[in-house]
């Protein structure tokens, strides 16, 4: 999911998941409209960059927040599980 953050801001900061968009490996967000902020810019390999995912359930309209950080050495510093409402 994280890997998919840079498609989105390329595509739509603010997008509807539709079944293209996807694949077959998030099927169930399907429907569901994901937001999704940055804060920061990758000026170094090395510099944080913070992500700020919302997702919106299509009904009813529950929403499930995450944040993570990433660098470009390390990748996203995310380490638990989420379940998206």
């Amino acid at each position: 999911m994280l890997n998919k953050a840079n498609e989105w801001l390329d595509y739509d900061p603010s997008m509807k998941i539709t079944e293209e968009f996807a694949g077959e490996e998030f099927k169930d967000l399907i429907g569901y409209t994901v937001i999704l902020e940055v804060e920061g810019d990758h000026q170094h390999d090395g510099q944080l960059v913070n992500y700020y995912f919302t997702f919106i359930s299509p009904t009813p309209k529950k929403k499930t927040k995450l944040s993570t950080s990433m660098c470009l050495m390390i990748g996203f510093n995310y380490h638990k599980s989420v379940t998206i409402k």
